[in-house]
């Protein structure tokens, strides 16, 4: 009987350290998920229309809508910071717009909030400065896009650089507040027609760089 007693106990201490084990193996799982999912954590805000007009329901961009999305822990301070903009049909017919890489601004804060200064990008504008008004430079047309419906098309953005007192510098680890500014131009819009274009602003997300 005490043979049996004893083999009884054994089994039920085997059977709460088994219990225990497994506790802490879900338990440390469900931390390790929280933190993977913390870390690569994305954020997606849509751009509003910055327009003093009434929205226009029946223009060429009527239905197009604008969005960024980051992950909000980047660790790979060498790569820099990472941001795409997302821009979504969704017309019942194809879109052609101007690329809008050339018509977009990003804005960045420090984490107390001052603006930080970007090194300039050259643009491949649309331009008519060595041409006879209405005859634009060949070397500068600006490139056009389509989308058809339902699709997006996406821009990456990507901030390794910035100007600190006058000289270029990879961005430091830390903080940052983002946003985008954006203008959409129909393909079909020219110099008598600027009303056609929409100008879009996001909010500012904020990004952890580095660990």
């Amino acid at each position: 009987m005490k043979s049996r007693e004893n083999i009884l106990r054994i089994e039920k201490m085997m059977l709460i350290r088994f219990m225990t084990i497994s506790i802490v193996i879900i338990f440390s799982s469900s931390i390790l998920a929280e933190e993977q999912t913390s870390m690569t954590s994305k954020v997606r805000v849509q751009l509003q229309e910055r327009s003093r007009k009434p929205s226009d329901e029946l223009g060429l961009l009527s239905h197009v809508s604008v969005f960024l999305e980051a992950n909000q822990f980047q660790p790979n301070v060498a790569q820099g910071i990472e941001l795409v903009m997302e821009i979504v049909n969704e017309r019942t017919d194809t879109i052609s717009i101007r690329d809008p890489i050339d018509f977009s601004q990003l804005m960045i804060l420090n984490e107390e909030g001052w603006p930080i200064k970007l090194p300039l990008v050259e643009r491949r504008v649309f331009t008519n400065i060595r041409g006879r008004p209405g005859e634009p430079d060949p070397n500068k047309i600006q490139p056009e896009i389509d989308i058809a419906p339902g699709e997006r098309h996406r821009l990456i953005f990507r901030v390794q650089q910035i100007v600190v007192e006058g000289a270029i510098t990879p961005i430091p680890a830390g903080r940052y507040k983002l946003s985008v500014r954006t203008i959409l131009i129909p393909a079909q819009a020219g110099e008598s027609t600027p009303k056609l274009s929409k100008h879009f602003m996001s909010d500012f997300i904020m990004i952890q760089l580095g660990n």
